[in-house]
């Protein structure tokens, strides 16, 4: 199954910085055209942006977001959220779902300085064990509710998760 943009968006994905189309789309709806006058600025792309009162995603008028898990709540498989969410990728879970595989970008340092939360070290998942930081999760997400099914660690025992996203050949 191909997972279209739309259904990738549908599917609760909406993550800034890792998905190029949506950070152009905020970015368009957020900067002001060149002409401003009497200090009032006029928009170009989708308008301006309107507080979120959830004071986590400030969006233009319309557009609407949804959060599948949040920086250091429990995952369904025991355990924290890790930080530092990076880029991610969709791949076909079946019919109706949606594994969506999200990289953390995180050192060692960025633990143990900044009291971030690490991707653990679950059975199965290690490459490296003496790296305690960085990694994947994968959230299992239903297509049709849009919400978690579950989410756990996919990968741990790296450093340098940048970007991420599929491969040419899927993977």
């Amino acid at each position: 199954m191909t997972i279209s943009r739309r259904l990738f968006f549908a599917s609760g994905a909406v993550t800034l910085g890792s998905v190029t189309s949506l950070g152009s789309v905020v970015r368009a709806a957020g900067h002001p055209s060149s002409k401003t006058t009497n200090r009032s600025k006029t928009h170009s792309g989708y308008g301006e942006l309107v507080k979120d009162p959830k004071d986590l995603l400030d969006l233009p008028k319309g557009f609407q977001y949804r959060t599948l898990s949040i920086e250091k709540d429990l995952m369904t498989s025991g355990g924290i959220v890790p930080s530092a969410h990076d880029g991610m990728a969709a791949f076909s879970a079946g019919p109706g779902k949606t594994f969506l595989v999200r990289n953390h970008e995180l050192k060692n340092d960025d633990i143990i300085e900044d009291g971030l939360a690490e991707v653990a070290q679950a059975p199965g998942t290690v490459y490296d064990l003496e790296v305690q930081a960085g990694g994947t999760t994968t959230l299992l997400i239903d297509n049709q509710s849009r919400g978690l099914i579950e989410d756990r660690v996919s990968l741990s025992g790296t450093l340098d998760n940048c970007a991420g996203g599929a491969t040419p050949w899927q993977t």
